[in-house]
């Protein structure tokens, strides 16, 4: 009888002397009842199951003999194969029937191996029961040994099938790899599409760096001996809700989910990716979302060990103030301490930066910033964002952060016509508002003001070309403040300087303010004093940035101050704007008075303005008046009145932008006047 399966019990036998024995003497079994088929035999890689059958008579013992050496070959779990002899084997009316035994089995397979003592093999009564005595299976990951005393294989042709029960069940083992914990619950030893290997439920503690623990279980999860772990029998990828917090750095972050990838390759080096998914929430700023990111590995030649947490890069910021934001600013913080660092999505894991140290304002201890990072800062609406540098860390249990830049050269726009040059400065929480002093460096300074927020920086800022006005001064913001206030301590119109002063206020989205001080222009042809005057009196000097237009105005036609102009101090003005130009002017006012002679009275007077204009578009208008006359009264001062006067008119526009300008004024009892002068 060659190789024969017997049922489906995964045990074969082999005869080469198999008998039909009608002695009725042969065994110690009781007569069979006449007329009955010995059970099925199926041979090993046959298509179609043989039937045997033997017809008993009389009382005594009939069937089929399989001799003194027929071998049977265990179930070793389709590893390996191996033959016991079988003696006395026998096949009756109540199927295939002998006891065997199989000693001493130790093989190693996978990365494991399994082990037992002997196998107590008995058949009879259509079925098959197997012993596996001291069974042993050593996993190596995670590594343990199951241990369950006997394990049995039981078979009933009834039935059809063959049951393999490993009692292994409630086994633990807990595995430490640094800052991952690995609790592993066994519910049994079985075979799936995978291979040989334990289900369990596992529990995966992930400790961050200031020690707060995160915990989930990860049902059937199953390890083959292979020393790989799949979910749920053969998937790869494994995601659950969770609620807890943990921290990166010592920023609180939020977590919902947790996603799994196990790597199916044991030749690489990762075996379980963990991702935990949240919200960072820095105080003072918006929330972002993060993954946190953990790794088990095992080396080759070494232990199994974890890597993390390292976390994805994310972008969180701050419109500042609320309600009435004047900065947007965008930040991408990165850890700097411990095991942090950029993941990729897909990538590779990045180091960490190392730790800065910085002296705190009491002298004593240290200290430590736990983020660095970019910033990016629109300010005042404009396109163009100011790039800066970020620090964040905890002193006393509070939070502090600060953006700072220092950059000039940006020639960025923040209004039509108006560009901001340069930047030093920032935005800066739990630090006093000095913390951007000039005399300081903000990327030393000690927190001193927890949980308060400030902007604070000094700026430049232009008119477009042409360049008409420079502007440079310091503006500080505390949230509280209705209004942004930004001094200006230098001031350049046309080139040449304000010895003075100027502020704005931003507010709805606009600049508004005042200029005041003294300045020469033009070889001193033009010379004006702007008064401060009232701070809430913008009606005779301003200026005003805003959507659509810029002025700046020292003096206005309805309203002039004092200025030099040409040939006398008059009632002048000058103005500068985005959409008019440039405009200055100024009228000439002088008058003899009555004069009585006793025989007659006389009076003369003259009057002169001169006004220039250059377009944007350098387009350059001027106008001039002038009129002189002389009054008498004869005979005396109360006589009849005689008078002659005389007037000039002339408007000029040329291109291109500059002109010199020439006047000559014939002031009768005045003196003649000549002026010859470059006006722009």
């Amino acid at each position: 009888m060659p190789k024969t399966q017997i049922g489906h019990s995964y045990f074969q036998i082999e005869s080469d002397d198999v008998r039909l024995d009608l002695s009725r003497t042969q065994g110690s079994n009781p007569a069979g009842h006449s007329g009955l088929k010995i059970a099925q035999l199926q041979m090993q890689d046959a298509t179609d199951a043989p039937q045997l059958g033997v017809l008993a008579s009389g009382a005594d013992w009939v069937g089929v003999h399989l001799g003194e050496k027929a071998v049977l070959y265990p179930y070793l779990f389709m590893l390996t194969q191996a033959g016991v002899t079988a003696r006395n084997w026998y096949l009756a009316d109540t199927g295939i029937t002998g006891h065997s035994r199989f000693n001493n089995f130790d093989y190693v397979f996978g990365a494991g191996s399994i082990k037992f003592d002997a196998i107590d093999i008995n058949a009879g009564n259509n079925g098959l029961v197997a012993e596996y005595i001291n069974m042993r299976i050593e996993m190596p990951w995670p590594a343990m040994t199951l241990q369950g005393g006997s394990m049995t294989l039981d078979y009933t042709q009834k039935d059809a099938n063959s049951d393999l029960e490993f009692n292994f069940a409630g086994q633990e083992a807990t595995e430490n790899y640094g800052n991952v914990r690995m609790h592993t619950q066994v519910r049994k030893f079985e075979r799936k599409t995978t291979g040989w290997g334990i289900s369990t439920d596992t529990t995966f503690t992930f400790r961050d760096e200031g020690g707060t623990e995160v915990s989930t279980t990860v049902s059937d999860l199953f390890f083959n001996i292979y020393g790989v772990a799949y979910f749920n029998g053969d998937g790869t990828d494994h995601s659950a809700g969770l609620n807890a917090q943990t921290k990166l750095g010592d920023v609180q972050v939020q977590l919902q989910a947790i996603a799994a990838t196990s790597h199916v390759d044991d030749l690489k080096p990762e075996r379980l990716d963990f991702t935990l998914k949240g919200n960072i929430d820095f105080p003072g700023l918006s929330e972002a979302p993060v993954d946190i990111v953990y790794t088990v590995k095992k080396p080759m030649g070494q232990a199994y060990v974890a890597t993390g947490p390292k976390h994805s890069k994310f972008t969180t910021g701050i419109s500042f103030p609320v309600g009435r934001p004047m900065a947007e600013t965008a930040i991408a913080p990165e850890i700097k301490t411990g095991g942090g660092g950029f993941a990729a999505q897909g990538g590779s894991l990045y180091a960490s930066l190392d730790p800065i140290f910085l002296a705190d304002a009491s002298g004593g201890g240290a200290v430590q910033d736990t983020f660095g990072g970019t910033v990016e800062t629109r300010m005042f609406g404009m396109d163009t964002p100011v790039k800066a540098t970020f620090r964040y860390g905890t002193a006393a249990g509070d939070g502090y952060w600060l953006t700072h830049a220092n950059v000039s050269g940006l020639n960025a726009p923040i209004f039509p016509g108006v560009a901001l040059q340069a930047v030093n400065g920032g935005l800066a929480y739990g630090f006093s508002k000095d913390v951007f002093s000039p005399s300081g460096n903000p990327l030393s300074a000690a927190p001193n003001n927890p949980g308060v927020m400030v902007y604070s920086a000094g700026i430049s800022v232009s008119s477009t070309e042409p360049q008409v006005f420079e502007m440079a001064g310091q503006i500080t913001v505390l949230p509280e403040d209705a209004v942004y206030r930004m001094e200006f301590s230098g001031v350049k119109l046309l080139t040449y300087k304000v010895n003075g002063g100027a502020f704005f206020e931003y507010a709805g989205s606009a600049f508004s303010g005042k200029i005041w001080g003294s300045m020469s222009m033009f070889g001193g042809a033009v010379s004006l004093t702007a008064p401060k005057g009232a701070e809430d009196d913008r009606g005779t000097v301003g200026l005003y940035f805003g959507a659509d237009d810029w002025e700046i105005y020292c003096g206005r036609t309805a309203s002039p101050i004092l200025v030099h102009f040409l040939i006398a101090d008059v009632d002048g003005y000058m103005q500068l704007g985005q959409k008019m130009g440039l405009r200055l002017g100024g009228g000439l006012k002088v008058g003899s008075g009555k004069i009585c002679l006793g025989f007659a009275a006389v009076e003369a007077y003259l009057n002169a303005m001169v006004g220039v204009g250059v377009s944007p578009s350098a387009h350059l208008s001027a106008d001039f008046r002038a009129g002189a006359g002389v009054s008498a009264w004869v005979p005396s001062c109360g006589g009849a009145k005689f008078s002659a006067n005389k007037s000039i008119n002339f408007h000029v526009e040329a291109m291109p932008l500059h002109l010199r300008a020439g006047f000559d004024i014939d002031c009768g009892w005045f003196g003649d006047y000549s002026l010859n002068v470059t006006l722009i």
